[in-house]
């Protein structure tokens, strides 16, 4: 399965950054705090749960389970919490999946149509003009 599942997003670049944080954090040159601790400490009103959405979770256990182990360890626990949000079905996710896999492959035979048909008009045009020049070398 592809590691960025087309949302424009680098899974491997994210994955690198979740690691200088954890080589940081060893060091102990930073304290690190997940955007929920942040929030928390800020006795923010708009508190969000650290759970993600059954439908967010169950992609990130499909396309990025190396981000989950990570993260993981800049949060103990979390991949519990994304399990946990993941169970249930899989259909809608699968679904999404192959309408996106569909629309690659539609996009991919467009394609092929669109060098199908500019061969054909140049091997069109290469003929009529050996058609033109046979045709004016006979008049002579």
């Amino acid at each position: 399965m592809a590691n960025t599942a087309n949302f424009n997003v680098d899974l491997e670049a994210l994955k690198k950054q979740y690691q200088q944080l954890v080589v940081l954090r060893g060091q102990g040159q930073h304290s690190l705090k997940t955007a929920q601790e942040l929030r928390d400490d800020w006795d923010d009103e708009c508190h969000q749960a650290d759970q993600p959405s059954p439908l967010i979770a169950m992609l990130m256990m499909q396309c990025a389970k190396p981000l989950i182990s990570i993260y993981d360890t800049l949060k103990p626990g979390y991949s519990q919490c994304i399990k946990q949000a993941s169970t249930g079905s899989f259909e809608p996710l699968e679904q999404w999946m192959k309408l996106c896999f569909e629309n690659q492959r539609l996009r991919l035979l467009l394609e092929q149509h669109h060098d199908q048909q500019s061969r054909i008009t140049r091997l069109l045009t290469e003929l009529l003009r050996d058609v033109r020049k046979e045709s004016s070398q006979s008049d002579a």
